[in-house]
Order: C-alpha cells, then structure tokens, then sequence
C-alpha cells in the first residue's frame, strides 16, 4: 500500500493541478525480471482500452520496460508498483520500488558502457521525466504527450473506457 501512495504522489507531482481521467495500478513481484513484460503487456492493454494512439502506446511501453527493468535489477524490492495516469492529451507512467538496497536514476553512462542508457532512451521519449525518493521507495515517472485522436479526447466525459485493467477516476 506505501508503495501505492508514493506512486500516486508521484503521478500528482506530474500532472500538476491536472485530474487524471483514467488511472492504473499494478504491483508485481519484485524479484522476477519476467515482471517487465508483464509490465508492457499491462500498458499495453491499459493504452488499448483508453483509445491512445499506436505511437503513444510504443512509447508508453518502451519506458515501463525501461523503467521496470532498472527497478526489477538495480534493487531488492520484493514488488514493485506499475501507475499510469491518463489526463487531456498526457498519459503518466510511474514505476515504484521499495528502494532497497538501490540508488536514485542517473542518466549519464560512460562512453564504453554497455549499460545504462536506459533513462536515456525515457528521456527521449518522455516529455518531462523525473524521480521521487520517499521513505517508502523510489518512484521514477514519465510524462508522454499526443495521447488520443483529437476527437476522441474531446468527445464527452466518458474518456477512460472502464475495465478491471484500468478504472476512470470519478469525482
């Protein structure tokens, strides 16, 4: 639950003064990297039901596995906390950790390295992208922008479809 409440502050803290029109969450064992797809699968599908474009979704899914697979390898999170938040023409997504025994997201890797270009791949595809350390874990999010058909975002208040993968938030 801690991580569940650091997540959404995290997708807060995104959105600014924004209510999200639709809102996902999923926790997954935290020691399993077969969790990062599952991750994608998850936004995926979540994408679907809210209508997002193909590209959108792409993007969507190429952060959460970047963003799962630093949490799912660079900690000892027993789970870890998937969100992702519609609202207008923005979609968040935030992966949560227990943030045991892990360290906050870098960006830089050397020239020679062979890993960590992972946040480097978010950061171009993001919008905005950032990270949130709490007692209960490290949270790192993504903000992707040109989420639906113009026409579709505009067409009633209805706009995050409803399915047990993801529920619209109703005031």
């Amino acid at each position: 639950m801690d991580q569940y409440v650091a997540s959404l502050e995290a997708i807060s803290t995104a959105l600014g003064d924004t209510s999200p029109d639709g809102l996902s969450l999923l926790t997954l064992p935290g020691r399993d990297l077969a969790s990062a797809g599952v991750a994608r699968r998850h936004v995926r599908g979540t994408a679907h039901v809210w209508g997002l474009l193909v590209e959108v979704t792409e993007a969507l899914e190429a952060v959460v596995g970047e963003l799962a697979a630093n949490a799912l390898e660079h900690t000892k999170s027993s789970t870890i906390t998937v969100t992702l938040a519609l609202a207008g023409q923005s979609t968040v997504i935030a992966v949560t950790d227990e943030g045991v025994d892990g360290t906050a997201a870098g960006c830089c890797p050397g020239q020679d390295s062979e890993h960590g270009r992972g946040l480097l791949i978010v950061a171009a595809v993001a919008e905005h992208w950032g990270q949130c350390r709490t007692p209960q874990g490290l949270t790192v999010w993504a903000k992707v922008g040109g989420t639906r058909p113009l026409a579709h975002a505009t067409a009633g208040t209805d706009r995050g479809g409803v399915s047990q993968a993801a529920l619209p938030v109703t005031s």
